[in-house]
């Protein structure tokens, strides 16, 4: 079990469904410490969209497993998560974990055929969720089950219930994560990668179902689908394991203030798929100045130092001394 390190907790005012500050994450390799995550701090309100977006190993899908406690016993975590305001998820015994998994807090993981039992049926999966959550009676969980899978789009569910993992395309597998996602009308909903491996149209709509389905909760998505972001209201870019940008989505995807959004964004094969120079840097490296500007093409010897965290207006900041 990975090693957590809560620090005392601050106020909330507001009471946002999810708070985060000074989140880190490291993992232990033969004696080296790799810096995966570095003093991830935000918060989503209830209703709204946020989005993570920045290329694979950036962290953001380590991030999200550190939420729900889900690391290897080689990491340890520290900083503070709380959920609606009171809950300090890093403090919970592994019983009151458990309670809030799939409950108040669902993680729909990136590959639904995995999370999956073979052996099961699509009805069993939902109506055993809704046993672990609800403790709802036996006859109640069909009908519920099949409430659930009418609401995600499936025209004949008790067909679709009698179905078994192998028996479903990449869409209908998402499609049924979404259905167990809402057993137990979470407050919180963490997507990680739902649109990797969709064709167009069962991306589409699987990102207007969530829109429908996810309007009271707080959704969290984590991606490098471009399009897929530009669904959410809130964007969050993340590089070397730190924030570099963030903002609404109109500001930081149309007038980016960060050279790595400006990279990611002419990356996208609809923009040229003009690659960003460079790798990033190794998780063993310390930082000394800003992780970016090996690949950075108007870096200069201000970028040595730390840059910090900088609003650009209202609620667009940025991690860059030229922004």
């Amino acid at each position: 079990m990975a090693f957590f390190m809560a620090k005392p907790r601050t106020e909330n005012i507001d009471q946002p469904v999810l708070a985060l500050s000074g989140v880190s994450v490291q993992f232990l390799n033969h004696g080296k410490a790799l810096h995966v995550v570095r003093d991830m701090g935000f918060r989503i309100d209830r209703g709204s969209r946020t989005v993570i977006l920045g290329e694979t190993g950036c962290g953001k899908s380590v991030m999200a497993m550190a939420l729900f406690r889900l690391l290897p016993a080689n990491a340890i975590v520290s900083g503070n998560v709380f959920l609606n305001g009171d809950t300090d998820v890093f403090s919970l015994t592994h019983g009151e974990l458990r309670e809030m998994r799939g409950g108040e807090m669902v993680l729909v993981p990136q590959n639904p055929m995995s999370h999956l039992n073979p052996v099961f049926s699509v009805g069993f999966h939902i109506k055993e969720t809704l046993r672990r959550v609800n403790g709802l009676p036996k006859k109640r969980m069909g009908e519920r089950s099949l409430e659930l899978l009418e609401q995600v789009g499936f025209a004949e569910p008790p067909v679709v219930a009698a179905l078994y993992p192998h028996q479903l395309s990449g869409g209908m597998a998402q499609r049924v994560m979404l259905a167990m996602s809402m057993a137990g009308l979470p407050s919180l909903v963490v997507a990680d990668e739902p649109t990797r491996g969709l064709d167009a149209q069962s991306r589409d709509h699987y990102l207007a179902l969530s829109r429908e389905l996810y309007r009271d909760c707080a959704f969290l998505m984590i991606t490098h689908d471009l399009a897929a972001a530009r669904t959410c209201e809130r964007v969050i870019i993340m590089y070397a394991g730190r924030i570099v940008e963030e903002g609404p989505v109109e500001k930081v995807l149309g007038q980016p203030g960060h050279p790595y959004t400006r990279g990611l964004i002419a990356a996208h094969p609809d923009n040229g798929f003009t690659t960003i120079p460079g790798m990033p840097p190794e998780l063993t490296d310390e930082e000394h100045g800003c992780a970016f500007e090996p690949r950075c093409t108007g870096s200069s010897r201000s970028c040595c130092d730390p840059p910090p965290m900088k609003y650009l207006s209202g609620r667009h900041r940025v991690r860059c001394c030229h922004a």
